[in-house]
C-alpha cells in the first residue's frame, strides 16, 4: 500500500511529506561533478587538449577556438560545452567519417534524442586519447530545484551526477595532412584511443584535471 493509505486521519500529513523530502535532499549529493584524466606518463609536463575531436581542433567556433591549446597538469580546466539542444544533438560529431561508425552503434543504447553527444580531446606526444561523452540531457524537476537552492547559478551548467565509464572503449585512426597549399602528399596516420563517459545530467560545462 502507498505510505498515506494508513495517514489519511493524521492530525498533521504535510509534516510526514515534508520529512520525506528532507530525507530525500540529504541524500543527493550536489558537489560539483570533476572529471580526472589519468595518464600513464609520470613526468607530465605539457598536453594539448581540445573540447572537439583532433581533426577539428582548428575550427573556427567559439567554444573550440577559445579552449583548445597547451596546458600542464597544474591547470585545472573549466571547459564550455555547447548548449544541449532537444533534438538529435551530435553536436555534428556524426560529420567524422571514421567517428560516425562508433556513433550509430552507441546511439542503439542511447537514444540522441535523449542524450547529447559531446567530445574531448587529449594529445601527448604522439598519443591522442578521446572521451565521448553522453550527457542524459534533462534533470528532474526537484533536483533542479535543489541545485539553484545550493550552488552558484554559473555552477548550475555543470549538472548533476558524476563521470561514469561505460567501459566501450575504441580505436579509430586519424589522418593528419602535413603538406602545404593542399598537397597533402606527407600524412600522419595516428590512432585515437577512445574511452566513452557516461556524463553528468544537464552537463554543459566540464571541469577536468590531467595527471
Amino acid at each position: 500500500p502507498k505510505e498515506n493509505t494508513f495517514k489519511i486521519n493524521a492530525p498533521a500529513p504535510s509534516n510526514a511529506n515534508t520529512q520525506s523530502k528532507e530525507a530525500l535532499s540529504s541524500q543527493i549529493d550536489i558537489t560539483i561533478p570533476s572529471l580526472t584524466l589519468i595518464t600513464p606518463y609520470r613526468d607530465l609536463e605539457e598536453y594539448y587538449f581540445t573540447p572537439s575531436t583532433y581533426e577539428n581542433r582548428e575550427s573556427k567556433e567559439q567554444y573550440i577556438s577559445s579552449q583548445s591549446g597547451f596546458y600542464t597538469p597544474n591547470d585545472t580546466l573549466e571547459i564550455i560545452l555547447p548548449p544541449l539542444s532537444k533534438n538529435t544533438d551530435y553536436a555534428r560529431l556524426d560529420s567524422n567519417p571514421t567517428l560516425t561508425p562508433i556513433l550509430q552503434d552507441i546511439s542503439k543504447i542511447y537514444n540522441p534524442i535523449i542524450f547529447s553527444y559531446r567530445i574531448l580531446t587529449l594529445r601527448i606526444a604522439y598519443t591522442i586519447y578521446e572521451y565521448l561523452l553522453i550527457v542524459p540531457k534533462t534533470i528532474p524537476k526537484f533536483i533542479t530545484k535543489l541545485l539553484k537552492e545550493q550552488r552558484e547559478k554559473e555552477e548550475l551548467g555543470y549538472g548533476y551526477g558524476r563521470f561514469i565509464d561505460l567501459g566501450r572503449d575504441y580505436m579509430r585512426e586519424c589522418n593528419i595532412g602535413e603538406g602545404k597549399n593542399g598537397d597533402n602528399t606527407k600524412i600522419s596516420l595516428l590512432n585515437i584511443q577512445g574511452k566513452v563517459l557516461l556524463a553528468p545530467n544537464g552537463c554543459e560545462r566540464v571541469r577536468v584535471g590531467v595527471r
